[in-house]
């Protein structure tokens, strides 16, 4: 998968999964939003695959 179609797929997953949690984050102002991997791998797969094989990238 490109670098753009994977960041497009990640914006969505944050959108659907995690959009209302991110908000409430942020008027707390806390800068850090926990991903539960489980929901990654649920959603788009290869992407959680790529991060296993290849953190760094």
């Amino acid at each position: 998968m490109e670098t753009q179609e994977q960041i497009d797929k990640l914006k969505e997953f944050i959108q659907g999964y995690y959009e209302e949690k991110a908000h409430n984050l942020a008027n707390k102002g806390i800068s850090t939003l926990v991903i539960d991997f489980s929901d990654l791998l649920k959603f788009e797969p290869e992407i959680a695959d790529s991060l296993i094989e290849d953190p760094e990238e």
